[in-house]
Parts: structure tokens; sequence; C-alpha cells
């Protein structure tokens, strides 16, 4: 009897016990049926993650393309507009310059109604206009023209001289040093001005061509990295026009570069050259041309920054006139 009683309180207490177990496991089932459950859709989803980078990267490299293209576009859009301008700002300035020319043989003919000039005379009245700013009448008239080129001369290179004579100036300085390295200079930015997108000079020797840019600053100014990105972007556009040329970039300042300019200069592989300063140099320009004549020009003559100077052709700089007359160069009669 004892025992059937031992037996009945054994299995009463060993039901809930068991029976909680069976529980647990059955638990244990569905909350492994669940995990299993969420990891397919981990996959599932990771895999339409993918799928939707893949799409993502893509449309970046199509929106890439697509500005590459558009920016292409405005450069050359550019390029013909800022062509075009250029050579209306020329006919505007040849055509300013034959109104002045014309008003003052005007004058003088007025004065002189009944004297028929001569070739000699007329060279000589238009000669005076390139040297009116510097020369009075009197001067010009009466002194040889030796002493009054001189004189002209050194009142232009003494002058009060406005921000952008003083750019032209250092640009000047800049290509007279790459023209003694035997580099062909195309003068920009002295000829566009404001047009020359950032090409102030283009020097040429053989296959190689530099786009350089001349910053005159003061010694306290530095050259920031918008401005060399800027004059990066002037370069790569020709290095797209001409991709069969071998193009580089020369940025060439007074001053010195900020830190993160220098940087962005090194990574984008523009040459600087930091703290070179404006030195006087011979200012006459000798040149022989193509048909034998040899002829001397002064730097306030239109056509000074356009002449083609050949260092191989025996062309030179020299300081004064008399030299210049020496060396067997004449003033260009028109």
């Amino acid at each position: 009897m004892w025992v059937i009683i031992i037996l009945a309180i054994c299995i009463a207490v060993l039901i809930p016990f068991v029976y909680g177990k069976l529980s647990q496991l059955s638990n244990v089932k569905q909350m492994t049926a669940q995990i299993d459950a969420l990891c397919r859709k981990k996959d599932q989803l990771s895999s339409e993650l993918i799928s939707c980078q893949s799409q993502l990267h893509l449309c970046q490299k199509q929106l890439r393309d697509a500005q590459v293209k558009l920016e292409n576009e405005r450069y050359e859009a550019d390029a013909r507009d800022t062509q075009a301008q250029s050579m209306l700002s020329q006919l505007g300035e040849k055509y300013n310059l034959l109104q002045k020319k014309h008003a003052e043989l005007m004058v003088h003919q007025s004065a002189k109604s009944e004297h028929i000039f001569t070739r000699e005379e007329l060279l000589h009245e238009l000669q005076y206009l390139t040297f009116r700013d510097y020369l009075q009448r009197d001067e010009f008239d009466s002194l040889p023209a030796v002493k009054s080129h001189q004189i002209a001369l050194d009142r232009y290179y003494k002058r009060k001289k406005s921000a952008w004579e003083v750019g032209v100036e250092y640009e000047r300085y800049i290509g007279y040093c790459y023209e003694m390295k035997q580099y062909n200079v195309e003068y920009t930015g002295a000829l566009q001005g404001k047009c020359d997108r950032g090409r102030d000079l283009i020097a040429r020797k053989g296959d190689k061509t530099l786009i350089i840019q001349c910053k005159r600053w003061s010694k306290n100014s530095q050259v920031h990295m918008t401005t060399i990105t800027d004059f990066h972007g002037a370069v790569d556009y020709l290095k797209r026009l001409h991709p069969d040329q071998k193009i580089f970039g020369v940025f060439v300042t007074t001053t010195v570069l900020a830190a993160d300019a220098k940087q962005c200069a090194d990574h984008l592989g523009i040459e600087v050259h930091e703290k070179l300063p404006f030195k006087f140099y011979p200012l006459i320009k000798c040149i022989h041309s193509k048909c034998g004549d040899s002829y001397y020009y002064l730097p306030f003559d239109a056509q000074y920054d356009a002449i083609p100077f050949d260092a191989a052709n025996g062309d030179k700089y020299v300081q004064t006139v008399a030299e210049a007359i020496s060396s067997g160069f004449t003033r260009n009669p028109i």
C-alpha cells in the first residue's frame, strides 16, 4: 500500500517536470524554424542589395560619362566663344587705332592744307602715333631716332603701371626666360587679356608644349587650391583637344602656394615655381623676319607680343636702341 502511494507521489511530481521539458523542446524547434526563415530572408535581401548596388554603380558610371561629355561640349563652346571675342576685341582695337591715326592725320592735313605729304612724311606721322605717350612732338621731330627712341623706352619702363600692366610685365619676363631656353613662346595673356582662359603663355620646343600661368602677387599673398584646380582645368582641356601632343602645366608665381595648393599641384602633375621675382631684362626685341629684314621692336609697339621670337634664327633682346642699331637692326617703318 505504501509503495503505491509513494509511486503515485513520484508520478505526480515527475509529470509537470517532463511536460515542461517537452514544452521547452517544442519552443526550441519553433525558434530554430524562425531563425532558418530569417536566414533565408537575409540571403534574399543580400542578393537584392547586391543587385541594387550593381545598378547604382552602372547609373553612377553613366552619370560620370554624361558629365564628361557635357563638360567637353561646354569647353568647346567656350573656346569658340573665346576665339570670337578675341577676334572682335582685336578688330575693335585696330578700328580705334585707325580712327586715332585718321584724326591726327586730318589735324596735320588741315594745318598743312597746301602741303602734299611724301611717303617718308606719312611714315613719320604714323610712327609718332606709337611714341606720343612718351615723347613730346618737338622731341620726336627734332631728336635723332636713336636718342628719341631710347628716351621713350626709358619713360615707358619708369611709368606708373596699372594692375594689368604689372601682370603683363611679369608674363613677358617669364616668356623671355623660356625663350632663352630655346622655347618658342606665344604671349596669350598679353594678346587676349581676360580671354586667355588662364593660359598666360604657351611655350613649345620640339614635341613638348608648356601651358604657363603667371601670378605676380604681393609677398604676403598665398596661392590657394582653387587657383590650381582652375588652371588644371585649362590644361586638361587642351590635353583633351590634342591627345597626340605632350602638354604640361607650369605655374609660376612671385609668392608661395598654400599647403593644400601644393598637395593639389603635386597630385595633378603641375610643375610649380614659387618665389620667382620679376627682374630687369632687355626689353628691345630684335627680329630677323622671313623676308630677310632685321627690325627692332619696343615694348609699346602694337606687334611686340605678336611677333614670333626665334633664338635659333639669330633673334635676340638688347637693352639700348644704340645696341640694336649697331647689331644691324632698324626700326620697323610701320
